[in-house]
């Protein structure tokens, strides 16, 4: 009988203790899940912030800046002035 006893608190505690272990790894499975989840909460939330300031950004950008073929069209634009203004100069000079 006495082996008996001694079997029954072996076979108990060795239950015991994998019912402890299982709960303890489902914890901190949960705890993982939990983590994970609230990261990917932020780093979607970080996206979405992220995607807004970029569309505000480029619905700016013709407002705050012009385009290289306008400026290369307003630069020839006033060249061409100029050299109308310079040959009008150059017919009021006195011929000498």
């Amino acid at each position: 009988m006495e082996a008996q006893y001694l079997i029954d608190i072996i076979l108990g505690s060795v239950v015991f203790l994998g019912g402890w272990i299982l709960k303890v790894l489902t914890t901190n499975l949960n705890k993982l899940r939990d983590d994970q989840n609230d990261m990917s909460n932020r780093c979607r939330d970080d996206y979405r912030q992220l995607s807004e300031r970029l569309h505000e950004v480029a619905l700016d950008l013709p407002e705050k800046y012009v385009a290289k073929q306008d400026l290369n069209n307003l630069i020839e634009f006033i060249n061409e002035r100029f050299n109308k203004l310079e040959t009008k100069i150059d017919s009021l000079k006195p011929k000498r």
